[in-house]
């Protein structure tokens, strides 16, 4: 939920698509960073907390599914030229 709320600068945007892709990567990439970090975080630095690689895996499923979505939908679709028959 979190990448798509700092999605959503790309998503109301004028961006070319090909700007808003790099923004949803770059959301998604720094977003599976964070919550590995806070993975050795947790291990090293808060008492009665443990690290599970399971977490970073969920975070990346999410990550990943809000750049699946994003891409799906929030992206201007090609509009097809009109055909002129002669």
């Amino acid at each position: 939920m979190l990448c798509l709320l700092f999605q959503w600068p790309a998503i109301k945007s004028q961006w070319s698509n090909t700007d808003r892709k790099g923004w949803f990567w770059t959301i998604s990439a720094v977003s599976v960073a964070y919550g590995t970090i806070m993975e050795y975080v947790q291990r090293d630095l808060i008492v009665n907390r443990s690290f599970e690689e399971a977490d970073i895996l969920a975070d990346a499923v999410g990550a990943f599914g809000a750049l699946a979505f994003s891409l799906t939908f929030f992206l201007e679709k090609n509009k097809k030229p009109e055909s002129k028959h002669a």
